[in-house]
């Protein structure tokens, strides 16, 4: 059986992805061997889980993804990253080590595509035009991690209260004010804590 030679670009291109998700996998395996270590204080929060570098991947795709009409908030003002770090707090690590691993593989995926940086440094245009690249992909890696990815960004997002009026959602009906479960209060305390240490 003869094999066809695989195109150069082809292969460069899958070199590049094998290698982005080989070292995404083995920063996921690291996290997942390693507990809880503090909270840290980022330009994007203080947070548990995500680091510095996954907060920035997930505020510039949620920047990028999320409406930038002048009655919407930014993703930064309806508190996505730290909602997001939040949530990862109170599920089962395995789960917090898959998203991380997910954010990591989305900084490097446009280097396989030909850009010369990591997707939290390309321009809005750029990460628009990256992601718009993507919808007629064959790849069901890529299209796992850009879909995934909206989908948490878009939970996040609207379901924060500083969105409600833009989209014409008056709240719930009952109108009695949020109250903040065990959990949630645990993590502000966590947080708190750590912002009156720093």
């Amino acid at each position: 059986m003869q094999l066809e030679p695989l195109p150069r670009r082809s292969f460069l291109k899958l070199g590049l992805m094998t290698g982005a998700v080989a070292v995404a996998a083995l920063n996921g395996c690291t996290d997942a061997v390693t507990s809880f270590s503090g909270a840290r204080r980022t330009p994007y929060g203080t947070l548990l889980i995500l680091d510095e570098e996954q907060a920035r991947t997930m505020e510039a795709f949620a920047e990028t993804v999320v409406p930038s009409a002048k009655d919407f908030p930014s993703a930064r003002e309806a508190r996505v990253v730290q909602r997001l770090d939040e949530e990862l707090f109170f599920v089962s690590g395995n789960i917090a080590a898959d998203v991380k691993t997910v954010l990591d593989v989305l900084e490097w995926m446009p280097v396989a595509y030909g850009y010369f940086s990591r997707f939290s440094r390309l321009s809005p245009d750029k990460r628009l035009a990256f992601l718009n690249g993507t919808k007629n992909t064959g790849s069901a890696t890529v299209r796992a991690v850009i879909h995934n990815c909206r989908m948490i960004c878009f939970n996040l997002y609207y379901g924060h209260q500083s969105t409600w009026a833009a989209i014409g959602y008056d709240g719930p009906f009952s109108g009695i004010p949020e109250q903040l479960g065990e959990q949630r209060r645990y993590y502000a305390e966590l947080i708190g804590s750590a912002q009156s240490k720093g």
